[in-house]
């Protein structure tokens, strides 16, 4: 697990594939505006749904509360990493840092 996303659960490091591929097809054809446009709706949208699919998950130790961070840490600075593109109003690890206060 970690910032390599090696250990990262499959919902995560095919939202990050994905989310990266539309990246760099929507950079090569849009003006920077518009691809910023799009990635803060796309931000809005994760900010939503990641947290409906973690709702599920209640790991009942830190290790395991650690685990979903880092799941979510990965997705958020992997995200934080498209070029042109100003995650701001990406706040997932905040909300899933006062969610799972036990983990690091």
């Amino acid at each position: 697990r970690g910032s390599s996303g090696g250990g990262s659960s499959a919902f995560v490091a095919e939202a990050v594939k994905n989310t990266s591929r539309l990246h760099k097809v929507l950079a090569a054809q849009l003006p920077p505006e518009q691809v910023q446009e799009i990635f803060s709706r796309i931000f809005e949208l994760l900010n939503r749904k990641v947290p409906e699919y973690f709702a599920s998950v209640s790991p009942s130790t830190p290790a395991g509360q650690q685990r979903v961070l880092d799941d979510v840490q990965f997705l958020t600075h992997s995200l934080d990493r498209l070029r042109g593109v100003d995650a701001k109003n990406l706040t997932l690890e905040a909300h899933f840092r006062k969610r799972f206060p036990n983990a690091r």
